[in-house]
């Protein structure tokens, strides 16, 4: 069974967060939901994805503010670029005979797209779990159907909802500091390690699973 690495997308492969606070703007205006300023998006860092629901949206307003978001982005989704250093970091890896999987909240038609407009042809699957609370869930059912050993695995991502993820499948996670959450609000949620730098991350994927 080879050693598996498993990503999130938004902000870990793709640096989607200013881009993100645009589109959210853009549905919000949409559907009523309040704008954020330019300050509100700097203290999401800060929040959990929890938080950022309760206090700017709704919960009747989120399935439609979603699917205004995918739709304008599918769009635009050229804009869309990768953190510097992660496209060599993935070659490296897939040289190296890692599995690599893309596990994330947006839509797998919508990640397939960047990752064919970036040549990332680094990932045996893109999977879309059904949710933006139901990482677990998803986790769970791609170590089954791909009878993945545990301690061969690990995650990597870049929010507070990644490492409550892990943690409930008891799964090991890298959380990376270039994303959605700071480095000091990721360290207090204690993931395995936290890094700041594609270099540092393939390092710890390395020495973690060799």
């Amino acid at each position: 069974m080879k050693n598996t690495i498993i990503f999130d997308f938004d902000g870990t492969i793709a640096d989607s967060y200013q881009l993100g606070i645009e589109l959210y703007n853009y549905a919000a205006k949409i559907t009523g939901a309040p704008l954020l300023s330019a300050q509100q998006a700097k203290e999401l860092k800060k929040f959990s994805a929890r938080k950022i629901v309760k206090e700017y949206v709704s919960g009747w307003r989120l399935p439609l503010i979603a699917l205004l978001m995918e739709m304008k982005m599918m769009k635009i989704v050229d804009k869309l670029k990768p953190f510097e250093g992660i496209k060599e970091m993935l070659k490296e890896l897939k040289d190296q005979d890692y599995e690599l999987y893309i596990l994330s909240s947006n839509r797998a038609k919508l990640i397939q797209k960047f990752l064919d407009l970036n040549n990332f042809n680094f990932f045996t699957q893109v999977i879309s779990s059904k949710g933006i609370f139901s990482k677990a869930g998803s986790l769970k059912k791609l170590i089954s159907r791909k009878n993945l050993e545990l301690h061969k695995i690990i995650y990597v991502g870049d929010e507070l909802r990644d490492v409550e993820a892990c943690n409930e499948v008891n799964l090991k996670i890298i959380s990376v500091s270039w994303g959605l959450n700071d480095k000091e609000v990721l360290e207090k949620a204690n993931p395995n390690f936290v890094v700041d730098t594609s270099k540092q991350l393939l390092t710890k994927i390395q020495d973690n699973l060799n």
